[in-house]
């Protein structure tokens, strides 16, 4: 089994919509049509922050990294303190046929090194309190949890924070 990493490019956009489709189906999910929707994933991809695991080739998962000084004004969760070059670890999918074989985490672990490369010094996530299965990868990979939230007036989240330096 070969296992490839590399940003999503523009006529990848369909293959992360069904992605993002086939993962919304996934126990605990929260997605759901609307998202991620195919205008968040085409701008994840314009930007190069979007990428995608293949496993001999074929898309298995994705995962957006995102430079959290963009995105903090979307998200107001209570981080601890302010770091410089942070990135925001989102939209982590995983296609059914290919979950409980260890890609989330491998996922997990190049976009941590992906980021890394790109300068940041730390990585951050949110994760749904509610889904034991993240969680448990999360912090099995050495993510912290940094406190927790309700968000969007109806999830409760919890924070985790990654050192990459």
């Amino acid at each position: 089994m070969e296992l490839t990493f590399q940003p999503a490019t523009p006529a990848e956009l369909a293959t992360a919509v069904a992605i993002a489709r086939a993962a919304s189906a996934s126990p605990y999910s929260h997605w759901d049509a609307d998202y991620p929707n195919e205008a968040i994933l085409a701008e994840d991809i314009a930007r190069g922050e979007l990428y995608l695991l293949r496993e001999d080739g074929v898309p298995r998962a994705m995962i957006s990294i995102l430079d959290e000084a963009l995105e903090c004004n979307l998200v107001s969760f209570p981080w601890p303190e302010k770091r410089e070059r942070t990135c925001m670890l989102a939209r982590l999918g995983i296609v059914p046929e290919a979950q409980g074989r260890g890609l989330a985490a491998e996922t997990m672990r190049l976009a941590a090194d992906a980021a890394r490369a790109r300068g940041f010094t730390a990585a951050r996530l949110l994760a749904s309190q509610d889904n034991p299965v993240t969680n448990h990868i999360y912090q099995k990979l050495g993510y912290h949890p940094c406190g927790h939230a309700r968000l969007w007036d109806e999830e409760d989240f919890v924070g985790y924070e990654l050192p990459l330096g």
